[in-house]
């Protein structure tokens, strides 16, 4: 039996990569979460992303960020509706196409990512403490090279 071959077989869920990743991935929103309500933060994980999204491509469509996120595209409207509500984004017509819109963070939400940003910073080391670069780097081409693989 190859090595990939007994990941792929493996019989107990603790055992098998895409439980792992997901058991991963749902801690880390747990912990972000307890962190960000600690430090007086009333946001979710889900507009956390589409604010630092945001801050990377200011202008972006809702489209690209439903995309680049991998959110539903009626969730990333819902979220963008808080987020505006907020104060902490604004939707701007689409200087090429007036049926699109352009999302930019406010002032107030520029001001958030940066409060926001260090805590992010902590968390990520704490859920790597302990991993080696080569390690890091060796986990993250693995998840890469699993994605590309399942894109069809």
């Amino acid at each position: 039996m190859s090595i990939i071959d007994e990941y792929v077989k493996a019989q107990k869920l603790d055992e098998v990569i895409y439980f792992l990743a997901e058991r991963m991935q749902r801690q880390a929103k747990t912990y972000s979460r307890k962190v960000l309500r600690e430090h007086g933060y009333r946001i979710t994980i889900d507009q956390w992303l589409v604010l630092k999204k945001i801050s990377e491509e200011p202008g972006i469509s809702q489209v690209d960020i439903a995309q680049t996120t991998f959110k539903d595209p009626a969730a990333v409207t819902r979220i963008l509706d808080i987020l505006v509500r907020e104060a902490w984004v604004e939707r701007r017509t689409g200087a090429e196409d007036r049926r699109v819109f352009e999302i930019y963070l406010s002032k107030s939400g520029a001001q958030l990512v940066e409060g926001i940003l260090p805590l992010i910073y902590d968390i990520r080391e704490k859920g790597m403490k302990g991993l080696t670069k080569r390690e890091l780097e060796t986990m993250k081409a693995g998840l890469k090279k699993m994605y590309d693989n399942l894109l069809g």
